[in-house]
Protein backbone atom coordinates (compact mmCIF):
# COMPACT_ATOMS: atom_id res chain seq x y z
CA UNK A 1 0.00 0.00 0.00
CA UNK A 2 1.48 3.36 -0.96
CA UNK A 3 1.80 5.95 1.80
CA UNK A 4 0.51 8.70 -0.51
CA UNK A 5 -2.46 8.56 -2.93
CA UNK A 6 -3.69 11.63 -4.81
CA UNK A 7 -2.15 13.96 -2.24
CA UNK A 8 -3.63 12.07 0.73
CA UNK A 9 -1.22 10.45 3.18
CA UNK A 10 -1.69 7.19 5.05
CA UNK A 11 -2.42 7.89 8.73
CA UNK A 12 -3.79 4.64 10.20
CA UNK A 13 -4.96 1.11 9.43
CA UNK A 14 -7.86 -1.02 10.63
CA UNK A 15 -7.48 -4.76 10.09
CA UNK A 16 -10.27 -7.31 9.86
CA UNK A 17 -9.23 -10.98 10.01
CA UNK A 18 -11.42 -13.59 8.36
CA UNK A 19 -12.05 -16.89 10.13
CA UNK A 20 -10.97 -20.09 8.38
CA UNK A 21 -14.40 -20.69 6.80
CA UNK A 22 -15.69 -17.11 6.86
CA UNK A 23 -16.43 -15.81 3.38
CA UNK A 24 -18.03 -12.43 4.16
CA UNK A 25 -17.05 -9.82 6.75
CA UNK A 26 -18.96 -10.09 10.00
CA UNK A 27 -18.22 -6.70 11.56
CA UNK A 28 -18.90 -6.41 15.28
CA UNK A 29 -20.75 -3.45 16.80
CA UNK A 30 -17.52 -1.75 17.96
CA UNK A 31 -15.97 -1.84 14.51
CA UNK A 32 -19.18 -0.54 12.92
CA UNK A 33 -19.29 2.33 15.43
CA UNK A 34 -15.62 3.18 14.83
CA UNK A 35 -16.11 3.13 11.07
CA UNK A 36 -19.19 5.34 11.24
CA UNK A 37 -17.25 7.79 13.42
CA UNK A 38 -14.56 7.90 10.72
CA UNK A 39 -17.19 8.37 7.99
CA UNK A 40 -18.34 11.55 9.77
CA UNK A 41 -14.93 13.19 9.23
CA UNK A 42 -15.26 14.89 5.83
CA UNK A 43 -11.52 14.89 5.01
CA UNK A 44 -11.09 11.18 5.80
CA UNK A 45 -10.45 8.97 2.76
CA UNK A 46 -10.21 5.19 2.61
CA UNK A 47 -8.31 2.55 0.63
CA UNK A 48 -9.12 -1.13 1.01
CA UNK A 49 -6.67 -4.03 0.70
CA UNK A 50 -7.72 -7.66 0.53
CA UNK A 51 -5.32 -10.53 1.29
CA UNK A 52 -5.27 -14.32 1.00
CA UNK A 53 -2.79 -17.01 2.01
CA UNK A 54 -0.57 -18.31 -0.78
CA UNK A 55 -1.57 -21.78 -1.98
CA UNK A 56 -0.74 -23.97 -4.97
CA UNK A 57 -3.26 -22.03 -7.07
CA UNK A 58 -2.09 -18.39 -7.32
CA UNK A 59 -4.94 -17.40 -9.64
CA UNK A 60 -7.51 -18.55 -7.08
CA UNK A 61 -5.58 -16.78 -4.32
CA UNK A 62 -5.72 -13.47 -6.21
CA UNK A 63 -9.45 -13.92 -6.85
CA UNK A 64 -10.10 -14.54 -3.15
CA UNK A 65 -7.98 -11.53 -2.09
CA UNK A 66 -9.73 -9.31 -4.63
CA UNK A 67 -13.14 -10.65 -3.57
CA UNK A 68 -12.44 -9.83 0.08
CA UNK A 69 -11.45 -6.28 -0.80
CA UNK A 70 -14.55 -5.73 -2.92
CA UNK A 71 -16.81 -7.29 -0.25
CA UNK A 72 -15.40 -4.90 2.37
CA UNK A 73 -15.85 -1.94 0.01
CA UNK A 74 -19.49 -2.94 -0.49
CA UNK A 75 -19.95 -3.36 3.27
CA UNK A 76 -18.53 0.14 3.95
CA UNK A 77 -20.88 1.63 1.36
CA UNK A 78 -23.84 -0.18 2.99
CA UNK A 79 -22.79 1.39 6.30
CA UNK A 80 -22.96 4.85 4.76
CA UNK A 81 -19.54 5.59 3.24
CA UNK A 82 -19.77 7.55 0.01
CA UNK A 83 -17.98 5.73 -2.80
CA UNK A 84 -16.13 8.91 -3.84
CA UNK A 85 -14.23 8.77 -0.53
CA UNK A 86 -12.63 5.45 -1.47
CA UNK A 87 -9.22 6.08 -3.03
CA UNK A 88 -8.79 2.53 -4.28
CA UNK A 89 -9.31 -1.18 -3.81
CA UNK A 90 -6.14 -3.31 -3.77
CA UNK A 91 -5.31 -6.96 -3.16
CA UNK A 92 -2.26 -9.06 -2.44
CA UNK A 93 -1.12 -12.61 -1.64
CA UNK A 94 1.87 -12.43 0.75
CA UNK A 95 4.62 -14.88 -0.21
CA UNK A 96 5.37 -15.62 3.46
CA UNK A 97 1.83 -16.98 3.96
CA UNK A 98 2.40 -20.11 1.83
CA UNK A 99 0.90 -23.22 3.37
CA UNK A 100 -0.70 -21.34 6.22
CA UNK A 101 -4.18 -22.87 6.64
CA UNK A 102 -4.66 -23.74 10.29
CA UNK A 103 -7.32 -21.91 12.26
CA UNK A 104 -4.86 -19.63 14.07
CA UNK A 105 -3.12 -18.51 10.88
CA UNK A 106 -5.02 -15.50 9.55
CA UNK A 107 -2.04 -13.51 8.21
CA UNK A 108 -3.34 -13.80 4.67
CA UNK A 109 -7.05 -14.01 5.47
CA UNK A 110 -7.61 -10.34 6.14
CA UNK A 111 -8.77 -6.99 4.84
CA UNK A 112 -7.01 -3.78 5.78
CA UNK A 113 -8.93 -0.51 5.74
CA UNK A 114 -6.30 2.18 5.24
CA UNK A 115 -7.14 5.70 6.44
CA UNK A 116 -5.84 8.72 4.51
CA UNK A 117 -5.91 12.48 5.21
CA UNK A 118 -4.57 15.58 3.45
Amino acid sequence: MPNLIDGYRLTARLTYYFGLYESTPNLDDNMVKNLKDLFSKPDQKFAIEGFENLSDDPNQDIQIAQGRAVMMKDELIKLGLSEDRILGVFYNVPQESKGCVEIGCAKGRRVVINLFNK
